[in-house]
């Protein structure tokens, strides 16, 4: 496969802002204490996460306006990244703590640096192809002699290049082959309306963003995410770790019972319509209305076995240079200690 360079992109990240990445910091003092008995508290654990992927920004909401800061009494700083490349940049380059990433980010991390542990689940989510109604792509043989918009190194890659493959189309600007050309999420929408390309592989927001502006769904498939940590933070700072993990837990459980108003925050974040948030699907298991009972915020045995044979698959196609083991990079000892700090904490939990 040809390898694509990020600089690439086919039309300019200045529409990156409007996903909402910013910059949040949480600090909290145990309260009823003198300032001067107060002990030097560690600095706060840097996160990153994506600002590209709807359902996990709906979390991170419900976590920033809740006082779930409170009961865990850490301190943390949120910084967003557009999508996967961006934010193991900042992982590798040290300059974060924690990642949130879909599959695809996280296998690249680890394959990237031995560092790196997955340490909690993040949500479900729907990993899809979109194609313009002029296009007149109904199937996935149909991107023969196509433009075919994929966010190289993103969620969404893998995924593509193995769906042209499988379906026997050679990369290539021929009328019996598939042209890949690297859009970022944030250019998806413009790429598709000006006719620069035929399909995107895409996720939510973008997915439904699309569908509403009258381009139609071709094929899906369902992904899951990790919250990633280095080993170094899980021997030096472990306790912090528990009581982040805990804190998404509890965000899930507000999220889910919050729609309405974290619905409107995340709209706001985002910069994206009301009405547009309150049509994107809810897909995570613990987000969906019918969820009952404590969040699950422990890597779970099928998304690492999906994440397995996703790692494989990238391998095949020359993504990543080495094979690796899920399952040697996953610590679930720490969501397990997160799981019972949460459950003594779910009364509390409330939005402000």
């Amino acid at each position: 496969m040809r390898a694509v360079s990020r600089r690439e992109m086919l039309i300019g990240a200045s529409a990156t802002a409007a996903v909402g990445a910013s910059v949040y910091i949480w600090q909290q003092q145990e309260s009823g204490r003198p300032t001067d008995d107060v002990p030097a508290s560690p600095p706060p654990i840097r996160i990153g996460w994506q600002t590209a992927w709807s359902q996990q920004g709906q979390v991170i909401q419900a976590l920033l306006h809740s006082n779930a800061q409170e009961l865990v009494q850490f301190k943390l700083t949120l910084t967003g990244f557009l999508f996967g490349p961006d934010l193991n940049e900042a992982a590798i380059a040290q300059s974060i703590d924690v990642t949130n990433a879909g599959i695809v980010p996280v296998v690249n991390l680890i394959a990237a640096s031995p560092k790196w542990t997955i340490v909690g689940r993040q949500v479900d989510f729907d990993i899809s192809v979109v194609a313009s109604q002029a296009s007149k792509i109904k199937k996935p043989n149909d991107l023969r002699g196509k433009r075919f918009g994929v966010p190289i190194g993103g969620g969404s890659h893998p995924y593509a290049i193995d769906l042209v493959r499988k379906e026997g189309i050679p990369e290539g600007t021929g009328a019996n082959s598939v042209e890949i050309i690297n859009v970022s999420p944030s250019d998806m929408l413009l790429a598709l309306r000006a006719g620069q390309v035929d399909a995107v592989a895409c996720w939510d927001p973008v997915t439904t963003l699309a569908l509403t502006e009258g381009h139609h769904l071709v094929v899906s498939t369902r992904y899951g995410g990790f919250i990633t940590a280095p080993s170094l933070l899980i021997r030096n700072r472990r306790e912090q770790l528990v009581r982040l993990l805990a804190g998404y837990g509890l965000a899930y459980k507000l999220a889910r019972e919050n729609k309405d108003r974290v619905d409107r925050l995340y709209a706001e974040s985002a910069k994206l319509k009301l009405d547009l948030v309150q049509k994107l699907p809810v897909t995570d298991r613990d987000l969906v209305a019918s969820a009952r009972g404590l969040p699950v915020i422990s890597p779970q045995l099928e998304t690492i076995q999906l994440t397995q044979s996703v790692a494989d698959t990238m391998l095949d196609l020359g993504l990543i240079k080495k094979k690796i083991s899920i399952t040697d990079r996953v610590d679930t000892t720490l969501s397990g200690e997160a799981s019972a700090l949460m459950a003594s904490l779910v009364p509390r939990i409330k939005l402000l």
